[in-house]
């Protein structure tokens, strides 16, 4: 390993006493001795005469890799007698000490490794690709073995192991792998039509050197080419266009979100393995009926054939470390957003490896992999199981299941309560627009740095947001009542608050009820939609035949919309345009996605339909999520349309089902969202045009601030708090 170091006047030095020691050493070596000099001096310049000679040796001799190119042309253009520049030289780090088997570090190390090789045989392999082989099995038979082991002997295990399981199918080197675009929906009978041509074109020498890939989705499709007829390939497949209406894609469509340099590097794995991984181009075609992975018709990753291992004894490792490592690939290699992490995702493992081996019971094992998948700061993830645990039951155990029945919200950097839940029986001590300090004497930044770290919230602007939905005020006990530190008018109170059991009422959490109605005329002739589950199919439709005469229109899309609201976007947009690239991930090689969906909208209205010209304006806050995110894209491309209100959560894409050991089964994006410029909204969430921000004052008075400012706006007035 190297440091890179600065040396002036030092480089000169080294310089000047190697030309010295080069020439004169035997010499002044002999004759300061005859000379009786002190020992002492003797030692120092024998030393500083050696620090010379290795700084040179390495500064004349060695560059490290990372250092740039530019930097490295700078050193080779300095004269070594020009001493003004800085030079980087490399200096030596010395190298870890060895591990010794069976200590903790040198298990979690050899596990590491383990999961990593597995995961990568396990989505690219052959024997697992066809279901030969079960790959869960090849796992725990590997675990204890891998585990102990001295780690010097694991690469060679691990090669064993890998060759052992036969033809990995990875040697593609005499073809090429292209991709294809077509404007024909990939049906089944297309993909059979496109198959057969290709396989009984005899008359066409070079088409039948031609073969299917594993790309096959949506408007997406790859081919595979022998080397010797590729440029005829490009040349002449323009040519068949109006037979299949195919067009060579750019490998520039590809994204490469994980890192796979480690398959390379013989330092880590040996050189056994790195020979044989270094064949992987991509995955072989296979019938992916029995695979660990295969994809549905819009390219949507399906974990469905991987076990739930309903019998999982929850103290057994071997276990605990399959469902830890299948969660931590099928995210490495399947999210869209594994790039955008906070931290290294490798690194991250080695965190949870002993946690996971800590731990002996259900509880641990659910919140361990909890935790772990909090790092993907993605929050379509969800956690349930067939045996009725969900998130809250998991809270439930950690933090108590006793909690007033209010709903908060975050307003202006706090959690604040939002509203009473009425209950006959109880009688409410807290108001609207009560700011929280304390719980039960510890203080609400703690109590929610505790549930945090098992939820997968995507930045801290939406931590207080998140919470709202896991009951953050919580205990053990109802014998008691929960004291409880607010601000109530500018005023620090106590109070002491009798708390229900929530399960007996039914409540998965404490959220507000839907609107009672689907669309409104308020005052000023302003038409409201609240696009909520409450609207059928063909209710956008009737919708806006009553809002024809409208002064103005709102969308309120702090709601989860039903999918007709879509249909919306043909009164609001004239021509078809570009609203949200989608990435779906590649069939071929695991970790790489692919940019070549475009999703439209307006443009096609049928006869009931007209372009609505007044005003329109979307609500949006952290609230809106997922598809009510796609919705806010797609609207806003309308030239009348304004979203108001604050960054919506940034979770879109469609949502993948992850089964894990233990009845568990993990929920996570996998299909990325991009702007049509191509910038992120996973976590960072859409802007609106215009900011407007819930305040604690109109939480009190019971007003819906962002509301009264979409209604001021379409009347031409500025919104007055």
């Amino acid at each position: 390993m190297l440091v890179v170091g600065k040396l002036n006047s030092f480089h000169a030095l080294s310089l000047k006493l190697f030309s010295i020691m080069n020439t004169e050493l035997v010499v002044l070596v002999k004759n300061l001795f005859t000379t009786k000099l002190s020992v002492t001096f003797v030692i120092i310049f024998l030393l500083l005469g050696g620090i010379a000679v290795f700084v040179w040796q390495v500064n004349r001799t060695v560059t490290p890799d990372f250092v740039s190119d530019e930097a490295q042309t700078n050193q080779e253009a300095t004269p070594e007698d020009d001493f003004s520049q800085d030079v980087l030289v490399a200096l030596p780090v010395p190298e870890a000490p060895r591990l010794i088997a069976g200590t903790m570090e040198a298990q979690v190390a050899n596990l590491q490794k383990l999961a990593m090789v597995w995961g990568f045989t396990k989505y690219t392999h052959l024997v697992f690709l066809a279901g030969e082989r079960c790959w869960d099995e090849e796992l725990l038979g590997l675990i204890p073995i891998v585990r102990f082991a001295a780690p010097e002997d694991v690469n060679d295990i691990l090669y064993n192991w890998f060759v052992g399981l036969g033809d990995a199918g990875h040697d593609n080197s005499g073809s090429v792998f292209l991709l294809a675009r077509t404007n024909e929906f990939l049906s089944g009978q297309y993909f059979l039509a496109l198959t057969d041509f290709l396989n009984t074109s005899d008359d066409v020498a070079w088409l039948s050197r031609v073969s299917i890939a594993t790309e096959a989705s949506y408007h997406t499709i790859g081919l595979r080419v022998d080397k010797d007829y590729f440029e005829v390939f490009v040349d002449n497949a323009e040519s068949f266009s109006w037979l299949y209406s195919l067009e060579i894609v750019d490998k520039g469509y590809l994204r490469h979100l994980t890192d796979m340099n480690w398959l390379t590097c013989e330092l880590f794995l040996g050189s056994s393995i790195v020979a044989v991984f270094s064949q992987f181009n991509e995955t072989p075609v296979v019938d992916r009926a029995r695979a660990p992975v295969s994809f549905n018709i819009i390219g949507n990753s399906n974990f469905s054939n991987q076990s739930l291992h309903t019998n999982m004894d929850f103290q057994d490792a071997g276990y605990r470390l399959l469902g830890l490592f299948r969660l931590w690939n099928a995210l490495k290699y399947f999210s869209p957003y594994i790039d955008i992490i906070d931290g290294d995702w490798n690194e991250i493992l080695l965190k949870y490896i002993p946690i996971m081996l800590e731990g002996d019971d259900r509880l641990s094992y659910e919140l361990t992999l909890m935790a772990l998948a909090s790092h993907l700061h993605d929050a379509h993830v969800f956690f349930s199981s067939t045996l009725g645990s969900n998130r809250h039951n998991r809270f439930d155990s950690i933090f108590g299941r006793f909690a007033p029945p209010v709903i908060l919200t975050e307003a202006e950097g706090h959690l604040v309560v939002f509203e009473q839940i009425y209950l006959p029986y109880y009688e409410h001590r807290l108001l609207p627009g009560d700011v929280v300090l304390r719980v039960n004497d510890v203080d609400i930044d703690d109590v929610a740095a505790d549930m945090l770290q098992y939820i997968s919230y995507p930045n801290e602007e939406k931590a207080l947001f998140y919470l709202e939905w896991y009951l953050v005020l919580r205990q053990h006990s109802p014998d008691v009542p929960m004291k409880l530190d607010i601000l109530r008018d500018d005023v620090k109170i106590t109070l002491e608050v009798e708390t229900i059991d929530r399960r007996e009422h039914g409540m998965m959490t404490f959220i507000p009820e839907p609107p009672a109605t689907a669309y409104e005329r308020l005052e000023n002739n302003i038409g409201l939609i609240n696009p909520s589950t409450r609207i059928q199919e063909k209710c956008i439709q009737h919708i806006m035949q009553y809002f024809y005469d409208t002064s103005g229109l709102i969308v309120d899309l702090r709601q989860y919309p039903h999918t007709s609201i879509f249909q919306l976007a043909g009164y609001l947009i004239e021509e078809p345009k570009h609203f949200v690239s989608v990435s779906t991930p590649s069939q071929s090689v695991p970790g790489v996605f692919i940019d070549l969906i475009r999703d439209y909208s307006g443009g096609m209205r049928e006869t009931h339909t007209y372009l609505y010209q007044n005003n329109v304006v979307i609500l949006m806050n952290e609230g809106s999520m997922s598809r009510g995110e796609h919705a806010v894209m797609s609207l806003r491309n309308g030239s009348n349309v304004t979203v108001m209100g604050s960054n919506s959560i940034g979770a879109n894409g469609n949502v993948v089902s992850l089964p894990l050991p233990g009845r568990v089964t993990m929920n996570f994006s996998g299909l990325g969202i991009f702007t049509p410029d191509g910038n992120q909204t996973q976590r960072v969430g859409l802007s609106p045009d215009i900011y407007i921000n819930r305040t604690i004052a109109g939480i009190r008075d019971g007003r819906d601030e962002l509301l009264e400012a979409a209604v001021e706006f379409l009347m031409g007035n500025p919104f007055q708090r």
